[in-house]
């Protein structure tokens, strides 16, 4: 079982730069845990399917956003 401990090693993990961006994903659910001494720390197998789930997510509101901008033909 693979474990990313910190912000460094998380960031590595997911594949990104900023912090920021962990927190955004965070209000859609990525799993992070914290230990009592406040670290951050997250099981990468739970990640990975969080990613899946995630990549879901973002196709169905692409196309539901699509069809909401397609205008109607003109009679």
């Amino acid at each position: 079982m693979d474990v990313a401990f910190g912000r460094k090693e998380i960031m590595r993990s997911m594949h990104c730069r900023d912090w920021g961006t962990i927190r955004n994903w965070k209000q859609y659910g990525l799993p992070i845990r914290y230990l009592p001494n406040g670290r951050a720390f997250m099981l990468i197998s739970e990640a990975r399917i969080w990613m899946v789930e995630f990549d879901k997510l973002k196709k169905q509101e692409e196309a539901k956003n699509l069809t909401k901008k397609v205008a109607p033909l003109p009679k």
